[in-house]
């Protein structure tokens, strides 16, 4: 797969296209590589250009963002110009990555360095002063259940990181805040980056450390609680982030019981404050991981497989008793300590088999990853899963095993059918790129994708197009002015038609039904363009008399198209007579001739 496959993966046709034609027009204005990182910038509809950012992983990218605020799904049209800028490599400044750069300097330099850009950015300043207790010495020796002490041998500073979390939540400024509340999704970027320092600590397995750190950062967090607006739900979204790095820290340390004791009443007293507001369940799971730990001899009994899937839940039916959530988090501690076969116990006695199939994966047992996925996997996002975990692994061919698989089973799978696609197409396997491209369609009706069928289709596609048109006729999709573009393209005006009478069209697309049905079906534009029209002169709404003029100028094209000039002249009559005191009206009416 080369990186514009993955570039297609993860961007919706609409968007590639628009940044194709943002990279053809020279939007791309500068494009940087440092080793595996690139930093490009995109003219675009700001006086600032965006900042798009990804690092190059083999023939994928990874952690790719842009500074823009597109959040419609998959990458935005700057991530697509800049990654075709990149893969056409004329414009690339290629520099030492930060590392080599600095590899010749002394302290004395480094230190000098460092102080010039503080100088110049304060806002580093609090970024350094949270990093030095964490750089000053290697973590405190080991983790799980086989480290020695809960006890941190290096001290995380907790009133700079609750210092950050102030500053955090005051940096909205008083122009984002509404009714004197601050909107959580307006800094939740700078919280996360706080954050980030403890979950730094568990992926280095000092659940100690991390523990420390987000003492500080939740009580710090809930001390401004009842000033955060919550209204889009994302304060209490962070409170469930916060309940996540809590419970793998937990389980990424050894707590004796007074240990345990202190944490519990901590959590405690959090969750009935934030019982008050409905808040609580986001740190439950940490609640969980205190009392349900380690040694709890259940737990114990599975993961030394003595209890054995056929007897999860055999007693009455519930909820295990640490949930999905726990379970999640006791996998990511375990797979960090690699104890892969308490894993492998623990996610088949919880029924959570993508966790077993990935992890057979990384432990080199493809077979049995493909048989768990096509034996337990029922949705489309969990085969998907699987199939990227194999094709990391090199083994390709049998991800794509797994996926014409899952394209063959119920239910949506757009995401699985693009991904497949385009594998299939880069690994020559035309047959199965044709199959997923029927998927698409089907799922996506779009004219790019409907293009792509027809050409990849060859000699079948007459009974291609016929099957597709067929399922396309009755279903319902999300995705109505896709449809309507190919029964347009196809001239199928009754298809279309049928439709946008539905009312799931958008305006530009009944606009665009109308005048393709000007000649055809002259009595429904007629109708169609009259009671658009008449909606907004009845209503008086002066600011779209240019758009009911628009929807006039259809209708008297129909008009015409029926023969029925008379008419037409009759209905303008009685329009100017009934909208005679609307000024602004009445000429857009009269140059309708």
């Amino acid at each position: 797969m080369s990186i514009l496959t993955h570039l297609r993966l993860h961007t919706s046709p609409q968007a590639y296209q628009r940044g194709e034609a943002y990279y053809q027009e020279g939007a791309v204005l500068s494009v940087i590589q440092r080793g595996d990182a690139v930093e490009a910038a995109v003219a675009g509809s700001d006086p600032d250009p965006y900042v798009v950012r990804f690092l190059l992983a083999g023939d994928e990218l990874e952690q790719v963002s842009c500074t823009c605020p597109y959040d419609w799904g998959g990458w935005c049209k700057h991530i697509a110009a800049a990654v075709l800028a990149f893969s056409d490599g004329s414009a690339v400044e290629r520099r030492l990555p930060l590392a080599e750069a600095l590899a010749p300097l002394d302290r004395d330099q480094l230190a000098r360095l460092l102080l010039r850009l503080a100088e110049r950015r304060p806002e580093v300043m609090a970024e350094v002063e949270a990093c030095l207790p964490l750089l000053s010495q290697p973590p405190a020796s080991g983790s799980g259940s086989q480290a020695e002490s809960s006890r941190p041998a290096v001290l995380v500073n907790p009133q700079i990181l609750r210092r950050q979390i102030g500053e955090a939540l005051r940096s909205e400024g008083d122009t984002n805040r509404w009714g004197g509340y601050v909107s959580v999704g307006g800094v939740l970027g700078r919280l996360e980056r706080v954050l980030d320092q403890a979950w730094n600590l568990i992926r280095q397995g000092d659940g100690a450390n991390a523990l420390v750190a987000l003492d500080a950062i939740t009580d710090a967090y809930l001390a401004d609680w009842e000033t955060l607006d919550d209204s889009d739900g994302m304060a209490t979204e962070f409170v469930s982030t916060l309940g996540t790095a809590w419970a793998e820290a937990i389980l990424s340390t050894q707590l004796g019981p007074a240990d345990r004791d202190r944490w519990r009443t901590r959590l405690e007293e959090w969750c009935n404050y934030l019982s008050d507001y409905g808040s609580e369940a986001g740190l439950e799971v940490a609640l969980g991981a205190v009392e349900f730990y380690w040694d709890d001899a259940e737990l114990q009994r599975i993961l030394a497989g003595t209890v054995v899937e056929a007897d999860a839940g055999a007693d009455d039916g519930q909820e295990p008793f640490y949930g999905v959530a726990l379970t999640v988090a006791r996998l990511h501690v375990l797979e960090r300590q690699g104890r892969s076969d308490e894993y492998l116990r623990l996610a088949a006695y919880e029924g959570l088999y993508v966790y077993y199939a990935q992890m057979l994966v990384q432990i080199g047992r493809i077979d049995e990853a493909v048989a768990c996925t096509m034996g337990q996997l029922q949705r489309s996002d969990e085969v998907l899963t699987v199939a990227k975990a194999l094709h990391g692994a090199g083994a390709t061919a049998r991800a794509l095993d797994v996926a014409q698989w899952g394209l063959r089973q119920p239910g949506a799978k757009l995401s699985l059918s693009t991904w497949t696609r385009d594998l299939a197409s880069a690994d020559g396997k035309g047959v199965l790129a044709l199959e997923a491209t029927v998927v698409i369609c089907r799922e996506h009706p779009n004219l790019q994708d409907y293009a792509d069928l027809q050409q990849r289709a060859g000699a079948a596609w007459p009974k291609v197009r016929a099957a597709l048109l067929d399922h396309l006729r009755p279903h319902d999709t999300w995705a109505p002015d896709g449809k309507v573009d190919i029964f347009l393209k196809e001239g199928l005006i009754d298809d279309a038609i049928a439709v946008v009478t539905k009312g799931f069209a958008s305006y530009e697309t009944l606009a665009k039904v109308a005048e393709a049905a000007t000649m055809s079906r002259p009595d429904w534009t007629i109708a169609t363009s009259r009671r658009q029209a008449e909606e907004i002169m009845d209503a008086g709404r002066s600011q779209y008399y240019a758009a009911a003029a628009a929807w006039l100028e259809r209708a008297r094209a129909a008009y015409l198209a029926a023969g029925r000039e008379a008419e037409w002249r009759i209905y303008q009559t009685e329009l100017l007579a009934k909208h005679a005191r609307k000024y602004r009206l009445v000429p857009l009416i009269r140059e309708l001739r």
